[in-house]
């Protein structure tokens, strides 16, 4: 037995000690998470209409604007050259209403034609002119709904399951097929609430069955999960995501060195350790300690802590070191 400073045995507290650099473990935690594309939606028809062709099948790439599925356009196409011929027919008797309107003006200060016809020729070119304006927007929505006969992909993705049939008639709205972005991938993670602050400083990783992926948080979601107690986290990946729906668990570690959870003590509220301190016990309180886990301890490496006898000590109080 060896005495610390001159502390008599009959008031000190027999404990053994150790330092902090030969007890620390390394401060970890981690939580569930999956990979979830961005994007995967269904793409539908916009209009009425007969399948007349398919491109894709389940598990082809494609790419923005490549065709997923055409319709039948024969009744749309006729409706746009009905409208473009009406809108010739138009231009036409607006460039007759224009002629006549010039010719009435050059007569006028001659007082060769009455002032009420050249107001009457004026009034005609206007409406012809407002009349055009109305029928190329009619034209306008003739060629779009051409266009749309044409289904196609709103992003780079994979086709993930196709839902329309050859000569099937589709309304507005009826899916053609499933496209996922795989791409543009995020983890999502439900992180209980005492780690969610070490998100933000720690260095991430999502671990799979496949591998392991750098990430980073991206964000926190505004809103608390009461019944886990939980807040969901969503981070990018550095570099090539993991597939979608893959499962896994978001990790992180600490720089730092933690005190193992059993050597935790409870004093006045707050858990922490014990520690030698020239002769007598000292209370250190770990900020953010949790009962059962482990907790970060920013002490110096060869700081004393109480390993046997902690349970015996008081702030202040004498203790002796046991020695083998």
């Amino acid at each position: 037995m060896v005495l610390v400073h001159g502390v008599g045995a009959n008031d000190a507290v027999p404990v053994s000690v150790e330092p902090l650099s030969a007890l620390a473990v390394t401060l970890s935690g981690s939580a569930p998470g999956t990979a979830v594309s961005l994007h995967h939606t269904e793409v539908a028809s916009r209009l009425a209409g007969v399948i007349d062709s398919i491109a894709v099948e389940a598990g082809d790439r494609v790419a923005t604007g490549d065709v997923l599925a055409e319709l039948d356009c024969t009744e749309y196409a006729r409706e746009l050259a009905r409208h473009e011929a009406q809108l010739e027919a138009l231009e036409a008797r607006r460039t007759l209403a224009d002629a006549q309107l010039q010719r009435a003006l050059k007569l006028l200060p001659t007082r060769n034609i009455p002032e009420e016809q050249v107001n009457q020729r004026r009034a005609e070119f206007d409406v012809a002119s407002a009349e055009i304006v109305a029928q190329k927007a009619q034209v306008a929505i003739s060629r779009r709904q051409v266009e749309h006969c044409r289904i196609v992909s709103p992003f780079d993705g994979v086709v993930t399951r196709r839902t329309a049939s050859l000569g099937a008639y589709v309304s507005p709205g009826t899916a053609v097929a499933e496209v996922i972005d795989t791409e543009r991938v995020e983890v999502s993670s439900q992180v209980p609430l005492g780690d969610v602050g070490q998100l933000a400083t720690r260095p991430l990783s999502f671990r799979t069955d496949n591998g392991e992926y750098e990430v980073a948080l991206r964000t926190l979601v505004p809103l608390i999960d009461a019944s886990s107690r939980s807040q969901e986290a969503r981070l990018r990946f550095a570099g090539e995501p993991a597939v979608p729906g893959t499962p896994g668990r978001v990790v992180w570690v600490a720089d730092d060195s933690a005190v193992p959870a059993h050597l935790l003590v409870a004093h006045d509220g707050a858990l922490g350790v014990y520690v030698a301190d020239d002769g007598v016990a000292r209370f250190v309180p770990l900020p953010g300690a949790v009962e059962g886990r482990a907790a970060a301890a920013n002490l110096d490496p060869d700081t004393l802590v109480i390993t046997l006898g902690r349970h015996a000590v008081a702030p202040g109080r004498p203790i002796v070191v046991e020695t083998d």
